[in-house]
């Protein structure tokens, strides 16, 4: 399957690790600001916004694709989010192809995920792949 989809964030200004690599986007994904994350759809013109809420700020989002998936944005959007309000991180995990219904899975985490930290998904295809080169 050709992609045509790439998640960028402006925030942090790095293509995240999916694949959705090719020269010609059409959709991209921006942290204007680390309480909101957008979903731009470059060939329709439309735009998803999601809100973490007051005093919740976001990390780097990345993609992580549905096993044998039939779209290719068929997966979900992981990212950090620290609420300082109550002063704790959780993992927040996103529907890729409606990024502003409620979410699919919030993990609260044991400690607080600093700002700035990046992200990463590795299916266990490329985890196997990559220890057995290593071996």
């Amino acid at each position: 399957m050709q992609s045509k989809k790439s998640i960028t964030s402006l925030f942090l200004f790095t293509l995240s690790q999916m694949n959705w690599r090719t020269k010609s986007n059409s959709s991209i994904m921006t942290l204007p600001s680390a309480a909101i994350c957008t979903l731009y759809d470059l060939e329709v013109g439309t735009a998803q916004s999601k809100y973490f809420g007051c005093g919740r700020f976001g990390g780097e989002c990345v993609f992580a694709p549905r096993p044998n998936g039939k779209a290719e944005d068929d997966g979900w959007v992981l990212t950090y989010i620290h609420d300082a309000v109550e002063k704790r991180s959780e993992l927040l995990v996103l529907d890729a192809q409606n990024i502003i219904a409620e979410p699919v899975a919030r993990v609260i985490l044991p400690q607080r995920v600093p700002f700035g930290f990046h992200c990463a998904w590795v299916c266990s295809e490329e985890l196997a792949t990559a220890k057995t080169r290593r071996s």
